[in-house]
């Protein structure tokens, strides 16, 4: 009994690291799965809320933007404190067509990147842990440089599909953001410094897939709990 002590100890220490593992691919799959597909209707749900905000700060603002037009100071009829009103105005009515134009060049640029990024992943990992020449044959003249599973473990890729996940959600937030950046700094190109309404507005995904996670492993880790129990009954 005593020797079959320690053996029951690294059984169960397996199966929970096991568990663990597949409590981890499970919460990668419900970020591939749900939350990056779900990205794009987050952003332009938001950004359509931004201009809404934004046009009832036009009504609140527009007393204090008429009393810019009296300054009899400076040149033009609006003088120098009115005119940042007109380019909030433009940016107000502009706002829509740029957050579907942000949503189709957000949606174009991440399709075209995870594209590039699955056919070249796999050349990344064939690579990234390096070969001498004598490494490309197996002793038989076979060359075996091409094959994955000669350079990665089955520990290796599962530390890859985690990478490669944090890659495609990096990517999805930087080709999404374009549904607030292009509204929110298009006004540069016409030499307007003024700050709009959707500048101030904070990220609407930055804490989501951090939610998506918490949550995921508080659910996996129950199921991962009455598991670990049944095993250790058995």
């Amino acid at each position: 009994i005593l020797g079959l002590a320690p053996l029951a100890t690294v059984g169960r220490s397996a199966s929970s690291f096991t568990i663990q593992v597949a409590m981890i691919g499970l919460s990668l799959g419900l970020v591939l799965f749900y939350v990056i597909p779900f990205l794009p209707f987050v952003y332009f749900f938001f950004g359509a809320g931004g201009w809404i905000k934004g046009i009832f700060e036009a009504l609140v603002g527009m007393p204090l933007w008429a009393l810019g037009h009296l300054r009899i100071d400076g040149e033009g009829i609006p003088g120098p404190k009115g005119m940042d009103g007109y380019y909030l105005l433009l940016e107000i009515f502009l706002r829509p067509i740029l957050i579907i134009f942000g949503l189709i060049a957000g949606m174009a640029i991440f399709t075209a990147q995870v594209q590039i990024l699955h056919e070249v992943f796999d050349l990344v990992i064939e690579n990234v842990a390096g070969f001498t020449q004598e490494d490309m044959t197996d002793g038989t003249g076979t060359n075996i440089v091409g094959d994955a599973s000669y350079l990665t473990g089955p520990l290796n890729n599962f530390f890859y599909t985690v990478i490669y996940t944090l890659v495609v959600y990096m990517m999805a937030l930087s080709a999404f953001k374009l549904v607030d950046l292009i509204p929110n700094h298009i006004l540069r190109w016409i030499g307007s410094s003024v700050s709009t309404f959707g500048e101030h507005t904070q990220d609407p995904a930055r804490n989501l897939v951090r939610n998506a996670m918490v949550g995921s492993q508080a659910a996996f880790g129950q199921l991962g709990g009455a598991l670990g129990g049944l095993m250790g009954r058995n």
